[in-house]
């Protein structure tokens, strides 16, 4: 059985036209491709350059060969203006790319006949998303890999963060890079944020209104049930505000992308409902008014953190770039959140940590309803 020398999975075997079979990764998205075939579906120039970079290159690669167990060699070559580091064995003759990689280089007229996948293998490619190489989603599996634990430290070129990002990594140690394509222009999460920072404003300065609209969990059908929603859009101070805020733009975005407007808005309302009810279920008397939109965004974060499971979030220290696995961070949050609705149940707090757990049960089931649909039938409106 042939192992992927890049997450050591089981290899799948897809023949090819011609030649000797392809080995695809289900995992990661990789595949090996004899030398043999490399020579019929590449450019001439870009196999050229493969066997001369082979020939040169003095750099070993830390992955091992799937068909003979040896180090690998490093060639470079490159991939839509990018140079991308390859492996190739020339003791089996053939040659690693990772996800997406084999099939952004210059092929002839005959590839796509020659390494013509078998439907249920590319449908299973389909369903992995890579960013700069790394796999950040598989909707096939949900494994999560050993490489995924621990953190990685400021890469070589990396940007230096602006003085704000850099001031909320190290004042409020807030996440302030991430992992993620954005397809669309995110209207809904930018006017959500409009309006909430608008309606939050007003609010700081006219206790009536805030009184008015806030959630009563003695009283959850007042205003007609309005206020199951509306009190998602005040908040207790500036720092409340603010930081809903930023958390609502850090996973807004990618989640609106990924549900589509229609579908993001329902699902932004259905968790600010569902935290408003798990709170008025749980809370104890003493704190009848409820403000904030951190049920909802609740919402999105556990959205983005169970989509992009290994999209690494990062924190900028002085020493450099700090990179924590989403799934992890997810894990600590919840974990925090049981504990303080422990003490919100003992009345020790008034953080409402039970509003957090409600909107993140709602992201739970959205993702799960998700997770059953293909990328190419999901929402996009």
């Amino acid at each position: 059985m042939l192992t992927c020398p890049a997450c050591r999975r089981a290899l799948v075997e897809a023949p090819t036209a011609s030649g000797p079979s392809q080995f695809v990764c289900l995992d990661c998205g990789g595949r090996s491709i004899a030398i043999e075939t490399l020579a019929k579906v590449l450019s001439p120039l870009t196999f050229k350059r493969l066997v001369t970079g082979y020939k040169a290159s003095r750099s070993t690669s830390d992955r091992l060969c799937p068909a003979c167990g040896a180090h690998m060699r490093k060639v470079s070559l490159n991939v839509l203006g990018r140079a991308k580091d390859v492996e190739v064995c020339g003791h089996s003759e053939l040659a690693w790319f990772d996800s997406h990689e084999f099939e952004n280089l210059p092929l002839t007229n005959e590839a796509d006949k020659e390494m013509h996948l078998p439907a249920h293998i590319q449908d299973a490619l389909n369903e992995i998303e890579t960013h700069h190489g790394r796999v950040i989603a598989n909707r096939s599996t949900f494994r999560l890999d050993a490489n995924d634990y621990g953190f990685g430290w400021k890469k070589e070129g990396e940007d230096t963060p602006s003085l704000l990002k850099a001031i909320l990594s190290l004042a409020l140690l807030l996440p302030t890079k991430r992992e993620h394509r954005i397809t669309i222009r995110p209207w809904a999460t930018w006017i959500t944020i409009a309006v909430v920072m608008g309606v939050s404003i007003y609010g700081f300065s006219h206790d009536a209104f805030v009184d008015h609209w806030a959630l009563d969990n003695e009283d959850l059908l007042r205003r007609s049930g309005l206020t199951l929603v509306t009190y998602f859009f005040l908040h207790g101070s500036w720092m409340h505000l603010l930081g809903n805020m930023y958390y609502l733009w850090f996973f807004g975005d990618s989640v609106e992308d990924e549900l589509g407007t229609t579908n993001y808005v329902m699902t932004l309302i259905a968790g600010s409902v569902g935290a408003a009810l798990l709170h008025a279920l749980l809370q104890p008397g003493g704190y009848s008014l409820l403000v904030g939109a951190s049920g909802g965004i609740s919402t999105l974060g556990m959205i983005y953190m169970l989509r992009f499971p290994r999209a690494k979030l990062g924190f900028f220290f002085i020493v450099g770039w700090l990179r924590v696995p989403a799934y992890l961070l997810l894990i600590i949050w919840v974990i925090m959140q049981v504990s303080m609705a422990y003490d919100q149940v003992a009345g020790l707090t008034q953080v409402s940590a039970l509003a957090h757990l409600g909107g993140a049960l709602v992201g739970l089931a959205a993702w799960w309803q998700l997770l059953r649909k293909p990328p190419h039938l999901r929402a996009d409106d």
